[in-house]
């Protein structure tokens, strides 16, 4: 028995590695021969490994340098280790026969032959992966945007540098082939946020580069791959050289982009001879290469072939950017701490749409644990960053009784205050000075103050409360109004939100999906146009929703209302001739109403997305979607009790999304939207459907896809059935990125069309054509937008421009 023990029992081994000069080597793979388990060295070179096996043989890796094997047994007394690896003297050049022939094509042409023989989803396995992630900061200025920065807040220190973000989990990750993983978090661990998750899935770094297109996280489209079936379209290649790890030939060769301006990177393969699969992969992109935000990225991958099989060993994603004069930095790292080919031993039985689970209690990990079943030693950095936040959240949680704002300033003016409890369980929100100001001709000069709050509770069933308190009052009018607005959300087997209103003041027809009340403001002020039109509203309502199944969502309310008809009260305008006001209602061909009336409104409603992934935590579950399109219906009732014949209308609305990726090509989003009256007796303006316009120049991000451009507000509300199609291509540079000069820009390109129907008129259409992420110089983040409309009907065109935000 004590024999048996001594085979059972884990050591560990820990050591430097250093290079020719003393200098530590980082990123060098340490795998135990003839097995899956292995780490690498962190940035000072150090690395530590459990070994299980005596005697076990060390294997050390690293791209330039000699391959090392270390024989170790339990009874060595040394198990602190000194590595020092020895370059390559020299590459072993390839001889020539025909100067006109590469010799690295005709390796490629085998590796992309014999891809499909190496593919890393061809069989099922079950395995842990290590994830560490990091974001470092440098030079963020001590005020941004009119707020001062905290700099102890985020970790900072006095330079204004330090890490942001800093996160550990330990994933079971499982694969059933061709395509489908499962994958649980054991472990997680965020610097200074004890109670929190990193989400973080491990199949989302697996990068598979035998297929032709590599889903790469900042590029819509994805890049090349240089071993994939476009490989010799995208790439051109260079036999660096050869050498031998004991019988088994290596070759080095060299990749780099036929147009500097493809979503394709530079950097290098480590290809094996006579078996042509890819032992290490690196890979450097660049915001011409079609990155979205990054400045860089850099790609590094190592392969392994055990037991048949051929698995990543580790992936590290490293990145840069600059915003506004910040620079940040940072890194995505994963190691695969072991492997399990045998079908018996599974994840429990999980929904197959459950893409990630999150244990209960995976965040309660002590640091004993972290030391113990960390592969890849933190360095002083990194532990300093845990000590100083961790430390800061408990003396936060100790000062409960204090709040934390964001400071008052000019931004204070023009946005909002935001005040939190010292746990960060419960944030006020002050709508600003600027935003709380509007003028129409029905109030004149409008303030509308609004506090929101926001309560998370954690260990409860009701997990999230929300609140929004609010005041309206016109000075023309002399109304007072306001609403009060409350959510609940009710975590369980079927998650349950219930909502109510009580709301008394003066409402747009259109339930403020057209012209925004600060265009209105601008175009009523300016050029004498009232564009939104107003009623007042005395209502009672609540409801719920809830997510009965995966993807499926139904919801119900209730409301009822006095709703008044008003008038314009004021006339002033900047304008020095005539006023062009027009009255306080709709005008189109059907008849408008809008007098005194009560009605009451019931209505169903549900979203429906097939197939749809998502992530199950302790608390919650997020929706991640699917490629197949989300329906979205709405059936509403009017009926006014009181009245013999109580039921004043029937409508319903149907709409559905989606998005389709076309891979090299970008992606096409396509949304399409009818509805009818099934019936109607009395139908008043404010139950018409009605339109997302948006006159103003500016454009906002939230539905802009569905906003009909140049179309005037209400001119297409109607009673009766209408159709709506949008579609839009983003071909994400595919055609610009081929232009000298404009593809200096790095815009991406997109065109769009529109069509609305509504019997009795003419249809309307609109097309588009713009540019987004449109960066002026090199240090532009590239956030500028401009999209260029002509709408047609009638015989009638509307040429005009759009410009905002990319994001």
């Amino acid at each position: 028995m004590l024999l048996l023990s001594q085979f059972s029992y884990a050591w560990k081994v820990e050591g430097i590695i250093s290079d020719e000069h003393s200098e530590p080597l980082s990123l060098v793979t340490v795998f135990i021969q003839g097995s899956s388990v292995g780490t690498v060295s962190n940035e000072e070179g150090y690395f530590q490994l459990q070994v299980s096996d005596d005697p076990s043989t060390l294997v050390f890796r690293y791209i330039g340098y000699e391959i090392q094997e270390l024989r170790l047994k339990l009874s060595d007394s040394i198990k602190f280790l000194n590595i020092q690896l020895k370059p390559r003297d020299a590459l072993l050049q390839e001889t020539v026969i025909n100067a006109k022939i590469n010799p690295a094509d005709a390796i490629m042409r085998k590796v992309i032959k014999y891809r499909t023989r190496w593919n890393i989803e061809a069989e099922d396995y079950q395995c842990e992966v290590y994830i560490k992630g990091l974001q470092r900061a440098e030079d963020v200025p001590e005020r941004f945007l009119g707020k001062e920065v905290e700099y102890n807040e985020f970790g900072l220190d006095s330079t204004g540098s330090g890490i942001l973000y800093l996160f550990e989990s330990v994933n079971e990750l499982l694969f059933l082939a061709p395509n489908s993983y499962q994958e649980s978090i054991r472990s997680s661990r965020v610097s200074g946020r004890n109670n929190a998750f990193s989400f973080t899935r491990a199949s989302d770094l697996v990068l598979d580069y035998n297929r032709n297109i590599v889903p790469c996280f900042d590029m819509e489209r994805g890049v090349a791959s240089p071993i994939g079936g476009q490989g010799f379209f995208y790439y051109s290649y260079h036999l660096a050289g050869s050498y031998y790890e004991g019988d088994q030939k290596f070759y080095r060769i060299e990749f780099q982009p036929k147009r500097e301006n493809d979503p394709a990177g530079t950097g290098f393969l480590i290809v094996c001879d006579s078996l042509f699969y890819t032992q290490s992969l690196q890979m450097t992109l660049y915001r011409k290469n079609q990155l979205s935000i990054l400045d860089s990225l850099e790609l590094h991958n190592e392969y392994q072939v055990f037991e048949n099989h051929y698995l990543p060993v580790n992936t590290r994603l490293q990145f840069g950017l600059n915003v506004f004069n910040i620079g940040v930095t940072g890194y995505y790292f994963t190691q695969y701490l072991s492997y399990d080919f045998e079908k018996g031993k599974r994840i429990e039985k999980r929904p197959k749409m459950e893409v990630l689970r999150i244990d209960e209690g995976a965040n309660k990990r002590d640091s004993s644990y972290w030391d113990e079943i960390r592969p890849i030693p933190l360095t002083p950095t990194e532990q300093e960053d845990y000590q100083k936040k961790d430390s800061l959240q408990a003396i936060r949680l100790l000062k409960q009784d204090s709040a934390k704002n964001d400071g008052l300033s000019w931004y204070s003016f023009i946005g909002s205050t935001t005040f939190r409890s010292a746990d960060r369980s419960t944030r006020f929100t002050l709508r600003g000075l600027a935003q709380s100001l509007q003028f129409n001709t029905v109030e004149g000069i409008v303030f509308e103050p609004k506090l929101e709050i926001e309560n998370y509770q954690q260990g409860s069933k009701a997990l999230r409360a929300l609140s929004i308190y609010s005041l309206r009052y016109g000075f023309s009018n002399t109304r007072l109004g306001g609403s009060v607005y409350s959510e609940l959300y009710f975590q369980g087997k079927i998650p349950l939100t219930l909502w109510s209103e009580i709301v008394h003041q003066c409402t747009p027809i259109d339930g403020s999906q057209g012209i925004t009340p600060l265009w209105n403001s601008l175009y009523s002020l300016f050029l004498a146009e009232n564009h939104l039109k107003f009623y007042h509203r005395t209502s009672f309502g609540m409801g719920l929703n809830s997510k009965v199944a995966n993807g499926l969502e139904l919801s119900t309310g209730f409301r009822s209302e006095e709703r008044l008809q008003l008038r314009n009260s004021t006339d002033f305008s900047f304008r020095k001739d005539n006023s062009t006001y027009t009255d306080n209602r709709i005008s189109n061909k059907e008849r408008p109403f809008l007098i005194g009336h009560y009605l009451n409104l019931l209505d169903f409603g549900l979203r429906f997305t097939p197939f749809n992934r998502y992530i199950q935590s302790p608390n919650d579950k997020i929706d991640l979607g699917s490629k197949w399109p989300t329906f979205v219906g709405k059936f509403t009732l009017g009926f006014t009790p009181e009245k013999k014949e109580s039921i004043q209308f029937q409508k319903i609305e149907l709409r559905m999304d989606w998005k389709v990726s076309l891979g090299i090509l970008g992606n096409l989003n396509l949304s399409g939207q009818a509805g009818n009256f099934l019936y109607k007796r009395q139908v008043y303006a404010p139950d018409y459907f009605h339109f997302a316009t948006n006159p103003g120049i500016y454009q906002r991000g939230e539905d802009r896809m569905l906003r009909l451009q140049t179309l005037t507000p209400y001119s297409y509300s109607t009673a009766r059935s209408f159709g709506q199609l949008h579609l839009q291509h983003n071909f994400d540079g595919f055609l610009l990125n081929k232009l000298p000069g404009i593809r200096r820009l790095r815009a991406r390109e997109f065109i769009g069309v529109q069509i609305l129907a509504v019997p009795s008129r003419t249809p309307y259409y609109e097309f588009s054509f713009g540019l987004e992420q449109l960066a002026l110089n090199k240090k532009d983040p590239g956030l500028l937008r401009i999209e260029f409309l002509l709408g047609y009907s009638a015989g009638k065109t509307y040429p005009t421009f759009r410009i905002g935000f990319t994001f």
